[in-house]
């Protein structure tokens, strides 16, 4: 496997993806786990500005 800062900087490839399956958070962990709180007012905010510049 690639080294983590590869695979950080180019999300696409399959090692990352790999990865991101043994090692990373679950779906439910991300949408309810408050150690994602920030992301998640983060991305709202992100799309809620797109949507108004269009």
């Amino acid at each position: 496997m690639r080294e983590l800062s590869v695979l950080a900087k180019y999300p696409f490839l399959k090692d990352t993806k790999t990865y991101i399956k043994e090692y990373g958070p679950s779906v439910n962990e991300l949408l309810e786990d408050i150690l994602y709180e920030r992301a998640r007012l983060i991305g709202i905010e992100r799309l809620d500005n797109a949507l108004k510049k269009r």
